[in-house]
């Protein structure tokens, strides 16, 4: 008798571990920021249901801090933020990404100061140490001969950027989503902006790596869904304003200015800028125009790519940040990006 109830919980065991690798639930984090505008659009208008999927949607300004503890099983966070995830020991597939943006992000500086060039000695403010923006900053000045030692910096959020430029305690900074032409009027200069380097400030969408082993289903199910959501905006932009407004906590027209340089990308897109080498599809697309601003030495096996191999936009903007981090000992282990970037759900779905 004991026999045959050992047999019968073992069973139960078997059942409910194959029922959660079949489970439709996905925890999902997301900040609330308007280039993840098709999640937020995707939960409202019920898309997620339509495909029998239950997406727990956490809305947080930091869930890096949830995605490492293990609290949510996908996470819509900027490129750098996903390499790391990899390299801290936290295995991760970055499956989607969600936009590209021309000027969203901007290098704003005071009236005296026209060009990146003249930013040497001056004091620069960008948002994190070893962040999407910090390297965003430090490409810029790179790619324009300014070396680390011949500027001073500042880490401050986005909206303190604006308010310490208007006191001249920086002289210039990293902002995200303001009005140009309030920035133009007040008699501030524009030297940069996000096409300059388009792929280094890539919104995108990963994965657990266990989690998506076990739940691809749901995984491509996940990308339909967001993918249809983009459909929707722009079909539906004014809805879309008022859904993302409640969601984000913007007015409609701070977040319809946010998001006029933005373009959310295709599945064709996507399966093009997430071009992993390794792909039977492989293909050169470059949307951004790619390219490092820094010089790329030996990094491991992720460097090793023949110069003939077919990559996408994000391997290459992968390969600055990895030799960013690298530069500045913040990866414990140097990630191989092909192992990464996984191109499969978005040309899975794009080829039905």
């Amino acid at each position: 008798m004991r026999t045959i109830k050992i047999f019968v919980l073992f069973l139960f065991i078997i059942g409910c571990s194959e029922t959660n690798l079949d489970s439709n639930r996905i925890r999902l984090g997301v900040p609330p920021h308007s280039g993840f505008s098709p999640v937020f659009i995707a939960s409202e208008k019920g898309f997620f249901e339509k495909q029998k999927l239950d997406v727990e949607l956490v809305i947080s300004d930091n869930p890096a801090d949830l995605y490492l503890e293990k609290k949510i099983d996908a996470i819509c966070s900027g490129l750098t933020e996903s390499i790391l995830f990899f390299s801290e020991g936290h295995p991760t597939q970055i499956i989607y990404r969600f936009n590209y943006s021309l000027s969203n992000d901007l290098i704003v500086s005071s009236p005296k100061i026209k060009t990146i060039p003249e930013l040497r000695g001056k004091k620069i403010a960008f948002n994190g140490v070893n962040t999407s923006s910090h390297i965003f900053v430090m490409q810029l000045l790179n790619k324009n001969g300014i070396r680390e030692g011949e500027y001073s910096s500042s880490n401050l959020p986005f909206p303190k950027v604006w308010e310490e430029l208007q006191k001249g305690n920086i002289q210039a900074g990293h902002i995200r989503g303001m009005d140009m032409t309030e920035i133009k009027k007040q008699g501030f200069n524009i030297i940069a902006r996000s096409a300059d380097v388009p792929d280094l400030l890539s919104d995108t969408l990963s994965v657990d790596s266990k989690f998506l082993k076990n739940h691809p289903s749901s995984i491509r199910k996940l990308v339909s869904a967001i993918s249809e959501a983009r459909e929707f905006y722009y079909k539906n932009n004014e809805e879309s304003l008022s859904i993302l407004s409640q969601r984000i906590s913007k007015s409609e027209t701070e977040i319809s200015e946010e998001l006029k340089s933005v373009r959310f990308l295709t599945l064709k897109e996507n399966s093009q800028s997430l071009l992993n080498p390794d792909s039977e599809t492989a293909q050169t697309f470059y949307p951004g125009g790619g390219g490092s601003g820094f010089a790329q030495g030996q990094t491991g096996s992720m460097m090793n790519f023949a110069s003939m191999e077919k990559r996408g936009a994000l391997f290459i903007a992968g390969e600055s940040i990895i030799e960013f981090l690298r530069e500045r000992g913040q990866l414990y282990r140097i990630p191989d990006l092909k192992n990464i970037f996984d191109d499969r759900f978005v040309q899975d779905r794009e080829s039905k």
